[in-house]
């Protein structure tokens, strides 16, 4: 399995997305397994702990009643908005009030983490947020926004023009696919984009082209996607 890495000079803090060696043809999409069923709870009660800016999962669950092409550009938008939910000066300044201030920042970074995570992961993958079968690319998609919002946090300052961002664009609707189990193959066009000229982010991947390969069913008027999803370089 490939990842796709990005440096902060002198920090050494890698930026990375979660990818396979290697896309499925586009004209032979594969066929959905059944999905499996888990019935935890994803989303915990609140722990005090606030994240400014953060959503619903109502907010950003993806409606089924649209087009392919408009079900794909949402699919990458709430996955970019994922890895920059905590990302603001907000949560900056959050870091010094009350016990926060004893955290050193890996500390505060996984408790942001604790709060995003588990409604970002609901909203895309419903049930299988807790399919065995989905651990490896969720943890990838945590360790991301993890990197992302220390990246964010560690430039603000005269030393940087903007303090960091990432996100992730839709390019292109490569195809959709039907599968026999009545889920969706879609195969994206995927452009990362970042301001690491702009700050101590070196090497970070701005315009970097990926395909993303998302297999997605519509549940009780919302998408879900039901593999675990893959991101490969163009």
């Amino acid at each position: 399995m490939r990842r796709f890495f990005a440096g902060i000079t002198a920090a050494t803090l890698a930026l990375s997305l979660f990818a396979c060696s290697s896309a499925p043809e586009i004209g032979n999409p594969p066929s959905a397994p059944e999905n499996t069923q888990v019935s935890e709870k994803l989303v915990e009660e609140p722990t005090g702990f606030e994240v400014f800016g953060m959503p619903t999962v109502a907010e950003i669950e993806i409606s089924s009643e649209q087009t392919d092409e408009e079900i794909a550009q949402d699919l990458i938008s709430v996955i970019s908005q994922w890895g920059m939910t905590g990302a603001n000066r907000d949560m900056l300044d959050y870091q010094t009030e009350g016990d926060n201030g004893l955290l050193g920042l890996s500390e505060f970074v996984a408790k942001v983490g604790e709060e995003v995570n588990p409604v970002f992961e609901e909203a895309l993958y419903g049930v299988n947020a807790s399919n065995p079968e989905f651990q490896e690319a969720i943890a990838l998609q945590e360790q991301s926004h993890a990197e992302i919002i220390t990246a964010n946090y560690q430039t603000y300052g005269t030393q940087n023009k903007a303090p960091y961002y990432q996100k992730l664009v839709f390019t292109r609707l490569d195809g959709a696919y039907p599968n026999d189990d009545g889920s969706t193959t879609l195969f994206i066009g995927v452009m990362r984009e970042d301001n690491g000229d702009q700050n101590i982010v070196a090497g970070s991947g701005n315009g970097y082209e990926m395909e993303a390969t998302l297999v997605i069913n519509k549940i009780d008027g919302k998408v879900k996607i039901v593999q675990p999803p893959t991101f490969v370089a163009n």
